[in-house]
C-alpha cells in the first residue's frame, strides 16, 4: 500500500509540474529564453539528469540549449538528419526510452554525440504534424533508469515545448513584421517631408522666376509647359518637360496640349485640368496623368497660372512627377491595411490604445470576447473595458513601466468579468505613440487550477482512507498470525498427546473421531498460513527490480522443488532463454514455484511429468511467460473458478492442498499490472500463462491504482 501511495503522489505532483510548465512557458519574451527554460524545467524533474534541446534547420538538427552540458564544448552542434543518434530519432519522429543508450550509440559508425550515456528519453517536438526539433534527457550511469511515467512526463513536456516554441516564433515574426512596417512608415514619412521641402523650394524658385523668368525657366527641375489659353497650342516648354514626356522640344512646340494626356483625361478640345485651370482652379495644384512618347502613363501634379506674355494670354503649367510618391502612398496604405488585417487575424485579443487611454482599434477576437460590435469599442476608455483599474493608475502611462505583463479582468458588454493574461508594450504607429495591448482568455486555465486543487484534496482524502485500510489489514494479519494460530496449535498438540496416551484405551470409533479433530486443526492451520501468504502479496511486497527468470527456474529446480522432481522423475525444460522482467524478486519466485508445483502434482498415476517453460514479448511492454505440462488437464467449465480462493476441483484424498495457490498467483500478477490465464485440453495437459513488465520499464498499472482510489 505504501508503494501505491508513493506512485499516486508522484503522478499528481508530476501533473502539477506539467501544468506549471505550461503556464511558465508563456512568460518568456524571447525564443532563446524559452529554450533555456524548457531544458532547465525538464532537467529539474529528474535528479542528476542532463537535457538537450535541438531544432531542425533545413537538413540538420542544431543544438540550441542544454542543461547540465556545456554546448560551447560540443564539437558537433549541427547533426545531419538521418545521421548519428538524434538524426535518426528525429527522422523516425517517435518518442523513445532507452535503459542504456550506450548500447545503441556504440553500434553507430557515424555517431556525433559521444556525451549521451545511461538511461535516456528522446521525444520529437511536433507542431501541426511537423517535427520541428528533438528533446533528449539522459541520466548518466550509475543513475536509476527512467521509468515509463518519466517517459510520459517528457513526452508531455515535448508537446508543450513544441507549442510554446511555435507560439514564440509567431510572436517574434509578427513583432518583426510590425517593426519592419514601422521602419517603412518612418522612412516614407521622412521621404514625404523631403518631398515637401523640395516642393517648397520649387515654389520659391517659381516666385523668383517672375524676375528672372527665362533663366529659371530653363533650369527648373519641374517640367514647365506654356500653352495658348485660347487654342491650347503649346508655345514653350523647358528641358524638364521634354524629359517628362520623352519628346524633343521640336516635337512639342506647335502641338495641341492634348498630346500630353491620355484619352481619358481629355474633355472636349482640352484636357480636364487645362480647362479647370483656365476657370476656377487657377493657381491650384491638380493631380492628373501624362502620357510619354512610348505610351507610359505617369502621375503628375500640375500647378498652372494664367499669364500675359507679349499681349497674349497663356496658361503656364508646372508639372511635378509624383509617380513615385503615388507608389509610396499606395505602399503606405497597403502596409497599414496589412497591419490592420494582421492584428485582426491574430488568435488572441489585440487592442491599440492612444495616449489619451482611448481605444483606437480592436481586432475580431477582442470584439468576440467583449461582445461588442465592430466600432462599438472605439473611443472607449481602456481602463473601463479592458482591465478595470483606478483612474490615473495605468501601469505604463501613469506608473511609467515599459512593459505590463499581468493577470487582469475583461469587462464584457453584458458586464461579465473574464480572467485574462495581458501584455502591453509601447509602439509608434506612424507619427503617433500608442499602446499595443494583447490578451488571452484564461478562463479554462483558472477552471483547471480549481479542479487541480479539488483533485489534490481528493487525493489527500484517498490516501488517508488507504492508510486506514492498510492499518486494518495489518491488524488482521497480526490477529491471524498470533491469536488464531496459537489455539489451533494447542488443539493439534494436545490431540496428538491424547492419541498417544490413550492409544490402547480407545475403541476404533473414538480413535477415528480423535484423528478427525487433529486433522481438522492441521487443515485449519494450513488455511490460515495460506491466507497469510495471500495477504502478504500486498503488505510485504518490495520495490521492483530486474529479475533473470532463467536463474529463478534453475534455483527452484535445484532447491525448493528438487525432492519432488527427483521423486517423480520430472523433466523441466526451457527451449529458449527466458526474458528478464521488472518485478518483486520474492513474489516472481513464489509465482513460478506454485505453477511448477501444480504441474508436478496434477498428473495421471504413474506418468512422468514433462514441463516446458517459455517467454515472449507481449503488447504494452510486457513479457508473456507460459508453463505447459502433460498433466490431467482441466475442463473448460472450471476455468472461471481456478483463481478463486478455496475453490478446489478435486478432493483432498485425490490431491492435497489448500485451494489458494492459484489465487496467490493471480494476486502477484495483478500487483505487477499483468494478466494470468490458462488453456487446457482435458486429459492431455494445461498451459498456464501470465504477463510481467519488461526489464526497461517500471510498473504501469493505472487501472489497479484507479480501482484502489475508487
Amino acid at each position: 500500500m505504501d508503494n501505491y501511495r508513493k506512485v499516486l503522489l508522484k503522478r499528481f505532483i508530476a501533473q502539477e509540474k506539467k501544468a506549471r510548465w505550461a503556464i511558465d512557458s508563456f512568460q518568456v519574451t524571447t525564443l532563446e529564453e524559452l529554450l533555456d527554460r524548457a531544458t532547465a524545467n525538464v532537467a529539474n524533474q529528474f535528479k542528476n539528469s542532463i537535457s538537450v534541446l535541438l531544432l531542425t534547420e533545413e537538413d540538420y538538427l542544431v543544438i540550441k540549449s542544454a542543461t547540465g552540458l556545456d554546448i560551447n564544448k560540443v564539437e558537433h552542434k549541427r547533426i545531419p538528419i538521418g545521421k548519428s543518434l538524434s538524426g535518426r530519432l528525429v527522422k523516425r519522429g517517435e518518442p523513445k526510452l532507452f535503459s542504456d543508450v550506450s548500447r545503441i550509440t556504440d553500434t553507430l559508425d557515424d555517431n556525433l554525440e559521444p556525451y549521451y550515456c545511461g538511461s535516456m528519453i528522446s521525444t520529437p517536438l511536433v507542431f501541426n504534424k511537423k517535427v520541428i526539433g528533438l528533446l533528449n534527457v539522459y541520466l548518466p550511469v550509475p543513475s536509476e533508469p527512467f521509468s515509463f511515467d518519466d517517459f510520459n512526463i517528457v513526452i508531455t513536456y515535448g508537446n508543450q515545448t513544441a507549442f510554446a516554441i511555435e507560439s514564440q516564433r509567431l510572436v517574434d515574426k509578427r513583432t518583426e513584421e510590425l517593426k519592419e512596417a514601422q521602419a517603412r512608415l518612418v522612412k516614407l514619412n521622412e521621404q514625404l517631408q523631403q518631398d515637401i521641402e523640395v516642393r517648397k523650394k520649387v515654389e520659391e524658385q517659381l516666385r523668383k522666376a517672375e524676375e528672372k523668368y527665362r533663366m529659371q525657366f530653363e533650369g527648373a527641375l519641374d517640367a514647365i509647359f506654356v500653352g495658348d489659353a485660347e487654342t491650347g497650342i503649346i508655345v514653350d516648354c523647358n528641358p524638364a518637360a521634354t524629359r517628362l514626356v520623352g519628346r524633343g522640344k521640336s516635337e512639342l512646340i506647335g502641338k495641341h496640349q492634348r498630346i500630353l494626356h491620355p484619352p481619358e483625361e481629355i474633355e472636349g478640345e482640352l484636357s480636364k485640368t487645362f480647362r479647370q485651370h483656365l476657370k476656377e482652379k487657377q493657381g491650384q495644384t491638380l493631380e492628373t496623368q501624362v502620357i510619354t512618347k512610348t505610351g507610359e502613363i505617369r502621375d503628375v501634379a500640375i500647378r498652372a497660372n494664367l499669364l500675359e506674355i507679349g499681349g497674349k494670354k497663356v496658361l503656364q503649367g508646372i508639372f511635378r512627377d509624383v509617380t513615385e510618391n503615388k507608389k509610396a502612398e499606395e505602399e503606405i496604405r497597403k502596409s497599414q491595411k496589412v497591419l490592420r488585417d494582421t492584428i485582426d487575424a491574430m488568435p488572441f485579443g489585440v487592442m491599440v490604445v492612444g495616449r489619451d487611454k482611448k481605444i483606437k482599434q480592436a481586432n475580431a477576437t477582442a470584439r468576440q470576447l467583449t461582445g461588442y460590435g465592430e466600432g462599438e469599442l472605439l473611443g472607449q476608455l481602456c481602463h473601463q473595458t479592458l482591465c478595470p483599474a483606478e483612474e490615473n493608475n495605468c501601469p505604463i502611462l501613469d506608473q511609467k513601466q515599459t512593459v505590463d505583463h499581468s493577470e487582469r479582468k475583461l469587462i464584457t458588454k453584458d458586464k461579465r468579468e473574464i480572467p485574462i493574461i495581458k501584455n502591453v508594450v509601447n509602439l509608434k504607429l506612424g507619427n503617433e505613440d500608442v499602446l499595443l495591448e494583447a490578451f488571452i482568455d484564461i478562463t479554462e486555465r483558472k477552471e483547471a487550477e480549481r479542479k487541480l486543487k479539488q483533485l489534490n484534496k481528493y487525493l489527500e482524502d484517498t490516501i488517508a482512507k488507504l492508510d486506514r485500510a492498510n492499518n486494518e489489514l495489518k491488524d488482521f494479519v497480526y490477529i491471524a498470525s498470533h491469536d488464531l494460530r496459537e489455539p489451533l496449535r494447542k488443539i493439534s498438540s494436545f490431540g496428538e498427546l491424547l492419541s498417544t496416551s490413550l492409544k490402547d484405551k480407545l475403541n476404533d470409533d473414538n480413535k477415528e473421531n480423535l484423528n478427525f479433530m487433529i486433522d481438522g486443526a492441521k487443515r485449519m492451520q494450513q488455511m490460515i498460513d495460506a491466507l497469510l501468504t495471500y495477504s502478504r502479496v500486498t503488505t510485504k511486497g518490495v520495490d521492483f527490480e530486474t529479475v533473470d527468470l532463467n536463474q529463478v527456474v534453475e534455483e527452484l529446480c535445484a532447491i525448493e522443488l528438487a525432492v519432488k522432481i527427483e521423486e517423480t522423475g520430472a523433466k523441466i525444460v526451457t527451449p529458449e532463454r527466458l526474458h528478464n522482467v521488472n518485478c518483486d524478486p520474492a513474489q516472481i519466485r513464489q509465482l513460478i514455484q506454485n505453477l511448477i508445483a501444480n504441474a508436478l502434482k496434477y498428473q495421471k498415476k504413474g506418468a512422468v511429468p514433462e514441463i516446458t517453460i517459455r517467454s515472449s514479448v507481449a503488447d504494452n511492454s510486457m513479457v508473456r511467460v507460459e508453463v505447459a505440462d502433460n498433466g490431467i488437464g482441466i475442463e473448460e467449465q472450471h476455468f472461471k473458478n481456478l483463481f478463486v480462493m478455496f475453490r478446489r476441483l478435486h478432493s483432498r484424498r485425490e490431491y492435497e492442498g489448500t485451494g489458494i495457490g492459484l489465487a496467490v498467483c493471480k494476486k502477484i500478477v495483478e500487483r505487477h499490472g499483468g494478466n494470468i490465464g490458462v488453456s487446457s485440453t482435458y486429459g492431455e495437459g494445461s498451459t498456464f500463462w501470465f504477463t510481467m513488465p519488461k526489464q526497461e520499464m517500471r510498473v504501469k498499472n493505472e487501472e489497479l491504482q484507479a480501482s484502489i482510489v475508487s
